[in-house]
């Protein structure tokens, strides 16, 4: 097993609970998971994941029951409150609410036609195509952008509609967006998963690592700490390459060509503590196109332990596909960037105790137009080689999120014990 990041853990627990025997290779960092403790504030946790994940994330959940973390409604699971779901956008000086209920009366009535219409989207549209054509460009401008940027830090123009959401654009071939519940496909049967709302684990959605690494260790699994050069090197059966599809790319030199094609958005993300202070409660802001700022999480907002509790913990995020030089900025640059800038949004300059500077160069994989076509090809590949020895994992194979990155490793678990028994 080739990368600890989630899918490579995910695969890894999968295969050793069926009497695979598993080796997995770290890269030399030395720590597995997403969330490390400020060496300022112990009770502060800097989680660089996703904070949280939606009643629709069934692989996610699934693994939780597996590594002992419970399932919604019991265990480590919490719901997050309405109040922590509302999301914003920074309009100038002020933060503008985002939903149904800032629409003006037009903007009301061009999303009910949008939501009527029956308009089957075209396998090359992009997510900004598909919003405009449905919704007119007024709302696409809107809805589309805080969308793409907040997933995957990128315009809506640089991201496949079908290679986003291949379920979503299935069903709209055949009805209109209001009809869309009745085609999606539902919860599976023994799902552990949630009828609805928007979930986190208490301590932090990092504890899916640490616990996975641990049920891997529980069940005989060797972690080592150390990169790997070559595959060819490696004295083993199979080998599940979950790595970013950059470093995959770099190990399997003869799918490099496709792999290399995949779009990845840069972050420069800065977690910071302050002194509590008047603002609109919720999950976080985002920031309009063109602006270097992606948007910011209210992170206390949303886990009410990632703090001390007389502080406000934050997580502001810069860069982003169209703004990768960000990446470059000095920590004190950025950390005066996110003073500024939310002492417009919250009329008061934030009384900032610590920060936090974290580069990631591939940040989230974008699902760009032949996004999944071209994986498909790079999957053919390898299953017509050495018998299938490698196999992918990751969440750059499909949608870029969290739960695809979980669903990966599933997905390579069940193929790699294919091939070996074959």
């Amino acid at each position: 097993m080739v990368g600890s990041g989630l899918a490579g853990l995910t695969a890894a627990v999968t295969l050793q609970r069926a009497g695979v025997r598993v080796t997995l290779f770290d890269g030399g960092a030395g720590r597995v998971g997403s969330m490390f403790p400020s060496p300022e504030f112990p009770a502060w946790r800097v989680e660089t994941g996703a904070p949280s994940v939606t009643h629709r994330a069934e692989a996610v959940f699934r693994l939780a029951e597996q590594i002992g973390l419970g399932i919604p409604g019991g265990g480590a699971w919490r719901q997050l409150s309405p109040a922590a779901r509302d999301r914003f956008v920074a309009d100038g000086e002020r933060l503008r609410p985002v939903g149904l209920s800032s629409l003006g009366l037009r903007q009301a009535a061009e999303f009910s036609r949008g939501m009527l219409r029956h308009r089957p989207p075209q396998p090359d549209e992009t997510v900004a195509d598909w919003a405009r054509l449905q919704f007119g460009a007024s709302l696409a401008n809107g809805f589309a952008r805080a969308l793409t940027v907040g997933i995957w830090g990128c315009a809506p123009e640089h991201v496949g509609f079908a290679d986003a959401w291949p379920e979503l654009h299935a069903a709209l071939q055949t009805v209109s967006p209001l009809s869309l519940q009745k085609r999606l496909p539902g919860r599976a049967q023994g799902s552990a998963a949630p009828r609805g709302g928007t979930w986190t684990l208490s301590g932090g959605m990092g504890r899916l690592a640490t616990a996975a690494r641990r049920a891997l260790e529980d069940a005989g699994g060797i972690v080592i700490s150390e990169p790997v050069g070559r595959l060819d090197d490696l004295d083993v059966d199979r080998v599940v390459v979950a790595t970013d599809a950059h470093d995959a790319a770099r190990l399997l030199p003869f799918v490099a060509v496709e792999l290399s094609q995949v779009r990845h958005a840069p972050m420069a993300v800065v977690h910071w503590l302050a002194a509590p202070q008047e603002r609109p409660r919720g999950f976080g802001l985002l920031v309009p196109p063109g602006d270097p700022v992606l948007g910011t999480l209210f992170v206390s907002d949303v886990l009410d332990d990632a703090a001390p509790p007389e502080l406000s913990a934050y997580t502001t995020t810069f860069g982003g596909y169209a703004s990768p030089d960000q990446l470059l900025r000095s920590d004190s640059a950025l950390v005066a960037d996110v003073s500024a800038r939310h002492a417009r949004w919250f009329g008061a300059e934030p009384r900032m105790v610590a920060a936090h500077v974290v580069r990631w160069p591939r940040a989230v994989s974008i699902p760009s137009v032949g996004h999944r076509a071209r994986i498909a090809q790079v999957q053919r590949a390898l299953a017509e080689r050495d018998g299938g020895r490698v196999v992918l994992a990751g969440a750059y194979l499909s949608g870029g999120t969290l739960d695809d990155a979980v669903v990966s490793g599933f997905s390579a678990a069940e193929r790699a014990a294919q091939a070996a028994s074959g």
